[in-house]
């Protein structure tokens, strides 16, 4: 920083501010290369999971997924999905299912200026519940949200799925009453 400014590129003596924080999130649906089960859209199945476990947090405001599911992951500029949708930031995703494993790629995208603020990298799941969980605690800290402290008056408490063929057919109905 001391470079920066010494040679103009920082004004000196004003303080160096850190991008302004996140406070509304828009999950689009997850694009995916195969659909679940049954033929159910895996990808809209998982962003809807992810949103609603974000959605715990009272720091965070999270478009419903009637609002995003307009915007499907990769069919145009996140950036400007999440302008239409008046949010901070953006997630989006890809889903890859082989019957065995379930890859899942997110990246987190600041609407203002585009910038990747984060990325998982593409992790790979045993299954549906093993994603849920892990994917929105990941998603969380890269919000700079404690992943453990959610408001349990907004939604239940999340508890472990037990069986992913329940939490399937949960999901699938949830994601058809929002259609």
């Amino acid at each position: 920083v001391l470079a920066l400014a010494s040679i103009g590129a920082i004004p000196s003596g004003e303080p160096v501010s850190a991008p302004p924080a996140v406070r509304s999130i828009a999950v689009l649906p997850f694009s995916d290369t195969r659909s679940g089960p049954g033929g159910d859209p895996l990808g809209a199945l998982l962003s809807e999971s992810v949103a609603s476990g974000l959605g715990r947090h009272r720091e965070l405001i999270v478009r419903p997924s009637t609002a995003s599911g307009k915007f499907p992951s990769g069919a145009q500029d996140a950036a400007e999905a999440g302008r239409a949708l008046q949010v901070d930031a953006v997630l989006e995703g890809r889903v890859r299912d082989d019957r065995a494993r379930m890859q899942v790629e997110l990246q987190l995208i600041r609407v203002s200026d585009g910038a990747r603020l984060w990325t998982n990298g593409g992790e790979s799941f045993g299954g549906l519940e093993y994603a849920h969980h892990d994917l929105v605690r990941k998603v969380a800290l890269a919000l700079g949200l404690d992943p453990d402290r959610t408001d349990t008056a907004r939604r239940p408490v999340d508890t472990p799925i037990r069986s992913a063929q329940a939490h399937l057919l949960y999901l699938k109905g949830r994601h058809l009453c929002n259609q």
